[in-house]
């Protein structure tokens, strides 16, 4: 059995990356969601299946945007997330929409995450 080691590698998380990560043009780019960022690579399979495999319920939330893969530049990690480019982080109501989103996300992958966590210890 694969086993959950730290809960701290599994996470959600809104983060600025160069755009030239996301999609190879210049600029920047705001990724909103889920990360799976264990040294296991099986391990991180694994959660992404757990949320993959209730897609019909979070789509529902969460939209079309979502995508869910490989984490931009590493591999064996894991993410379920939206990608905003060149996102104005100046505008008055970006923090109220970067953390409604989030929340959007712990609301829909929540249940599956801890789920895996029982099930693992």
């Amino acid at each position: 059995m694969v086993r959950w080691s730290q809960a701290a590698r599994v996470h959600y998380e809104a983060q600025v990356l160069g755009r030239r990560d996301v999609d190879g043009e210049q600029g920047m780019a705001l990724e909103i969601g889920f990360h799976a960022e264990e040294r296991d690579e099986a391990l991180n399979q694994d959660i992404i299946e757990r949320i993959t495999g209730a897609e019909k319920r979070w789509r529902k939330v969460l939209g079309a945007e979502t995508e869910v893969g490989e984490f931009f530049g590493a591999p064996r990690w894991r993410r379920a997330s939206d990608v905003w480019l060149d996102p104005d982080l100046s505008d008055d109501d970006a923090a109220f929409e970067i953390a409604a989103r989030l929340i959007d996300y712990i609301t829909a992958f929540e249940p599956y995450v801890a789920d895996h966590k029982a099930s693992a210890s």
